[in-house]
């Protein structure tokens, strides 16, 4: 009985190689598969644990590797716009028509008489101004140009067919804010206008509102409260500031309310060539007789919801 007890577990534990066994006596032929089993056994566990240990130390130097480059993205996707790019396409798309994606297609689209004038971006440059940082810490200001061509019709005489315009614009939590939008630029930092930062919040929208100007300084000359009168509105504040390109001198109206800024208006330039100015044509057109023409020649209102 105990033998044939001993057969069953010899022979469902192990089917011992014929080879192996042939000359063994019956009594030790059960025993010995047994140990060859455990054997086998011992060195499959052991091979299984390197393997398991190999993996586990791969996986912590590939996570080693993942925080040190950062996300891995599939080779197939397209690369990441740079700020720079995200700003112009974000100051792109306040233009609703006549927009194109590059210079020679807005200048076939003319051709082929798709439209008579249209505009394409051009580059980006950010830029600092000592009023903003204090300002508006956590923005970005960046200078943009804006192309815009013009069929050979609609060219006035003395100007340009071709022109680059430039705008600030201002950038944060992925949002862009144009000199338009300068109440939506308070807003999104929590900012009330109080007699400490009045000044301050008159310098940063005049700057906003001159972006042909910012290749140079901007020297503010006179801040003023002024009596309401009745007229264009009842501003109570003026600013006067002088500008290192072309020498311009401007003036800025504001209506200060309780906490808010509801309007602005820039005047018309007061003189030009004044000081130790520096000419530079490039965002400047020139009319009739060679008179160089400001694009903030002409007086213009801004309001501010809130």
């Amino acid at each position: 009985m105990e033998i044939m007890m001993d057969t069953h577990y010899y022979v469902f534990i192990h089917r011992p190689d014929p080879n192996w066994l042939a000359g063994k006596p019956i009594a030790e032929q059960p025993l010995a598969g047994h140990f060859r089993y455990m054997s086998h056994l011992q060195s499959r566990q052991k091979l299984v644990l390197e393997r398991l240990f190999f993996l586990f130390v791969l996986t912590i130097l590939f996570n080693a590797a993942c925080n040190l480059r950062g996300p891995i993205s599939p080779s197939s996707s397209s690369p990441t716009p740079t700020v720079e790019q995200a700003v112009v396409a974000a100051v792109s798309a306040k233009f609703e028509s006549d927009f194109y994606a590059s210079r020679d297609d807005c200048i076939q689209a003319v051709a082929e008489e798709t439209t008579n004038w249209c505009r394409f971006p051009l580059a980006s440059e950010l830029t600092y101004q000592p009023e903003w940082e204090q300002l508006f810490p956590n923005t970005l200001f960046y200078l943009v140009d804006i192309g815009l061509w013009r069929s050979e019709e609609d060219t006035l005489p003395g100007h340009q067919q071709e022109e680059t315009h430039r705008f600030v614009a201002a950038w944060q939590a992925e949002e862009v804010y144009m000199v338009q939008g300068f109440g939506e630029l308070l807003d999104a930092n929590a900012i009330s206008v109080t007699d400490a930062n009045r000044e301050l919040v008159a310098q940063s929208f005049a700057l906003m509102s001159i972006p042909a100007y910012l290749g140079g300084g901007v020297r503010f000359l006179e801040w003023s409260a002024i009596e309401p009168v009745s007229g264009r509105h009842k501003y109570n504040y003026y600013l006067k500031g002088w500008t290192e390109i072309w020498g311009c001198q401007f003036t800025w109206l504001y209506v200060f309310t309780d906490q808010w800024l509801p309007v602005v208006t820039r005047t018309p330039i007061n003189a030009c060539a004044s000081g130790d100015y520096v000419e530079n044509y490039k965002y400047f057109g020139l009319a009739d007789e060679g008179i160089l023409v400001s694009p903030h020649a002409y007086l213009e209102d801004f309001y501010f919801n809130r």
